[in-house]
């Protein structure tokens, strides 16, 4: 080998030497880095250096007990503390904060950090918005540690932060809103976050599993405030200040495929409410506490837009005025401002259970303060039993209702199509049951419903089952006479329009004394003694002698009009009447096809009477009583024919023919003391006739 040729390849022997040191240099350099990091008196070197400079730039103490750094296995956080120079107020504390690495730190290197695990314990911290202010506490800090030179840079590759659980103990934080004059805080005691998916660039989170225990929220209103003006900058140019309206809003969507609530409470103060609460009993929007906290959920999406989706397994809670949810259940749930629907929805409460679809639409959630007359309610009601309790809890307007109040320890069982506010709902095909009788089936109406005195009903009854004693254990003020009750069992089918003491009832009423077609209206606001109705009715089969007490009466059938009737009682009827009677049984006889048209008057009749029958064929006009077991007559009447004995009125064959006028009384025709007068009277006595031409 010549010397060149010695010379050349010491020089390639040379090259790669230096090229292999400088590869070692390069591999030795972050292993003598991380080394060098993991020396105590480096890392709190370090620490120290950058808690000087983020003092300076955030103008704000800090204070950091301990701090372990290792770039391949994580961070270990104690005893951290952030505080304000003026006045001492902590604004963030650490008690303990550990994060375990999936990749090593130098993996930001290319723009990526992945995170095992963060384990946090005991971090509060305080975000304060003051008066007249329109940046948090936390805006402002995150202004002072932003580059203001970022725009600029030209955008780079953004940072893929992944992270695979978190482990919360005893967090919590205070937002002091000072515009509003509010107070809210947050705590939880124990919680678990398990990740599926974290890309903050894209504005994703999806959640595998979020499990909290012991969740604690308050918001406390002091006062009316200011407008909230959190999303306002104010621009000041010259002399002018120009409000813009912040149209930026977080694009960040939220997933979380199983959700837990363990034991977590709930409370809001409205201490600007002045007043006492109206009715302490119900529950009260403005000031109210839920307690024992209890959701699962499958499926959770959350979107920018404020709204909520959830397949709902179980909600359930305790509240300050004794209330009990036991569960609520519910699919493809949607919340948001405006909607809260709740498909095929099961609810249980202490004494009511519920089985729908149902859904609140509203204008935004401050429409719960006036529910029974802002908040609509959109139900298909499959099956369900609603304690009344229950409806005056959350309506607390529903106490000045009489039949609320009057029925607070029922429950109404329900099914049906259901529409409306509380205090003008509607149901189609609805079915109810109600008290001990009442069976309701068919479509409704109301207007006023939770004041029963103005409350006005439309009813289209495919059925209507009850019964007085019944009507008068739901309905306050219902009262009418006792032989009301001898109708038994009640069987209507037609419509029922108006207010609960003065309406309109059109249909057929089957009873156990028979049945009876109407089309009437009866007014009862004065009481019974002073009813007021009229109308048109059919008796069919009307057993009247069990209705009026009277044995010497017994089945009828009649069609009547009624002109301003009045008083339900036999001592204060009064009704100008038109009848055609189809049959009567009186006094063991049955008389057919007769009309009336005149005045009733408690047991009196005056007017027109025309029967033609077999065994009485006469026109009459005048008065007929039967008061206290004594017939009274003061009539003008044409007698065709009158057979006494097929009347019962007499044991011996007398018939009677001819005009009459005549002032009598007695307790039976055969005793009848007064004046008579007759014109060509003739009367029969078994085979004997008796002709008179006048008689007095």
């Amino acid at each position: 080998m010549t010397e060149s040729q010695k010379d050349k390849v010491t020089m390639r022997k040379s090259k790669w030497r230096s090229l292999l040191r400088a590869v070692i240099i390069i591999l030795l350099i972050p292993i003598f880095l991380s080394f060098i990091i993991q020396i105590p008196f480096v890392q709190k070197f370090t620490v120290n250096l950058l808690t000087n400079q983020l003092e300076k730039k955030i103008d704000k103490d800090i204070d950091v007990k301990r701090v372990y750094l290792n770039p391949f296995k994580g961070l270990e956080l104690e005893s951290s503390r952030i505080s304000s120079i003026e006045n001492g107020d902590t604004l963030l504390s650490v008690k303990k904060m550990y994060i375990s690495l999936t990749k090593n730190l130098f993996s930001l290197f290319n723009n990526e950090l992945a995170l095992n695990e963060i384990e946090i314990e005991g971090v509060y911290f305080d975000i304060v918005k003051e008066k007249g202010q329109t940046k948090n506490s936390f805006n402002i800090i995150l202004e002072k540690l932003s580059n203001p030179d970022r725009e600029k840079k030209k955008d780079g590759e953004p940072l893929k932060l992944g992270v695979e659980r978190i482990i919360l103990n005893d967090v919590g934080y205070t937002i002091i809103d000072k515009n509003s004059e509010s107070t809210s805080r947050y705590f939880l005691k124990e919680g678990v976050v398990e990740f599926n998916e974290m890309d903050l660039a894209r504005g994703v989170l999806d959640i595998e599993n979020f499990v909290t225990n012991e969740p604690f929220v308050e918001i406390i209103k002091r006062g009316e405030g200011l407008k909230d003006i959190s999303n306002v900058e104010v621009i000041v140019e010259g002399d002018d200040i120009e409000i813009v309206q912040d149209s930026i809003e977080s694009e960040t969507r939220l997933v979380i495929q199983h959700f837990d609530v363990v034991g977590g409470t709930f409370i809001y103060r409205d201490l600007t409410q002045t007043e006492r609460n109206q009715y302490p009993g119900s529950l009260d929007f403005k000031n109210f506490e839920l307690t024992d906290i209890g959701i699962s959920a499958d499926s959770f999406h959350y979107d920018p837009s404020w709204e909520i989706k959830a397949d709902l397994k179980t909600v359930s809670f305790k509240d300050d005025k004794g209330f009990h949810l036991k569960n609520i259940s519910s699919e493809n749930v949607v919340l948001s401002d405006y909607e809260i629907n709740l498909p095929s929805l099961q609810l249980t409460t202490d004494q009511s259970d519920l089985k729908c679809d149902f859904a609140f639409l509203m204008d935004g959630l401050d429409d719960f303060s006036d529910f029974a007359n802002q908040v609509y309610i959109r139900s298909d009601v499959s099956s369900g039993k609603i304690a009344i309790s229950d409806l005056i809890h959350f309506v607390g307007s529903l106490n000045d209702s009489d039949f609320f109040a009057y029925n607070r320890e029922k429950s109404i069982s329900i099914s049906g199509r259901y529409r409306g506010v509380v205090d003008n709902l509607g149901g189609r095909n609805v079915d109810i049951k109600f008290g001990n009788d009442l069976v309701f089936n068919g479509n409704f109406g109301t207007i006023n419903l939770t004041d029963t005195d103005n409350a006005l009903v439309n009813l289209k009854l495919n059925y209507l089952n009850t019964s007085i004693s019944d009507l008068r254990e739901i309905i306050p003020g219902f009262n009418p006479p006792t032989n009301f009750s001898k109708l038994g069992n009640i069987r209507f089918t037609g419509r029922y329009d108006g207010y609960f003491k003065d309406f309109v009832a059109a249909g057929l009423l089957s009873t156990d004394l028979g049945d009876v077609s109407m089309d009437m209206n009866l007014d009862v606001k004065e009481g019974n003694e002073e009813a007021k109705y009229s109308g048109e009715i059919r008796l069919q089969n009307f057993d009247l002698g069990t209705w009026s007490e009277n044995d010497k009466v017994g089945m009828v059938s009649f069609y009547s009009k009624v002109n301003q009737g009045q008083g339900l009682s036999l001592n204060t009827v009064y009704a100008d009447l038109e009848a055609n009677v189809e049959s009567l049984l009186f006094n063991g006889y049955t008389y057919e096809n007769f009309s009336m048209d005149g005045e009733v008057k408690e047991n009196e009749f005056k007017g027109l009477f025309n029967i033609e029958d077999e065994n009485i064929n006469l026109t009459f006009d005048g008065d007929i009583s039967y008061k206290d077991s004594l017939l009274q007559l003061n009539l003008a009447a044409d007698v065709k024919q009158l057979n006494l004995q097929e009347l019962n009125f007499t044991d011996n064959s007398r018939k009677i023919a001819g005009t009459f006028k005549a002032n009598m009384k007695g307790t039976g025709i055969e005793d009848l003391v007064g004046q008579i007068n007759s014109r060509n009277l003739v009367i029969q006595t078994d085979s004997i006739i008796h002709r008179i031409d006048t008689f007095s």
